[in-house]
């Protein structure tokens, strides 16, 4: 039994895997579970001006899931409070009112 050919299609396979992971990884990690409703990074940033009564600022999430502590999610940000590039890295969580609104609790 020859196993070269076998070893060269599982060496090819990792490779192809890895380079799959390395294209599509951060927007893999970024989202949270399936069928989990998340705001957009605008949608987030809206709702933390709101929340923390800032004429604007800028959210940028990372890692969401399931918020275990009321609805909605909880997310990993990076968030521009004064707009200088200097972002923070915070915990947020996220959650719809009635009206369809993204609303806002920062975690401190």
């Amino acid at each position: 039994m020859q196993t070269t050919p076998v070893v060269a299609a599982f060496i090819a396979g990792i490779i192809v895997g890895a380079g799959a992971l390395y294209v599509a990884g951060p927007s893999l990690f970024a989202a949270g579970p399936p069928g989990l409703e998340i705001p957009s990074n605008e949608e987030a940033s809206a709702a933390m001006a709101k929340a923390k009564n800032l004429p604007s600022t800028t959210v940028r999430l990372g890692q969401c899931d399931r918020n275990t502590m009321g609805p909605g999610v909880s997310c990993v940000v990076d968030w521009d409070r004064a707009g200088d590039g200097k972002a923070i890295v915070a915990t947020v969580g996220f959650s719809k009112s009635a009206s369809g609104q993204w609303v806002a609790v920062h975690y401190f």
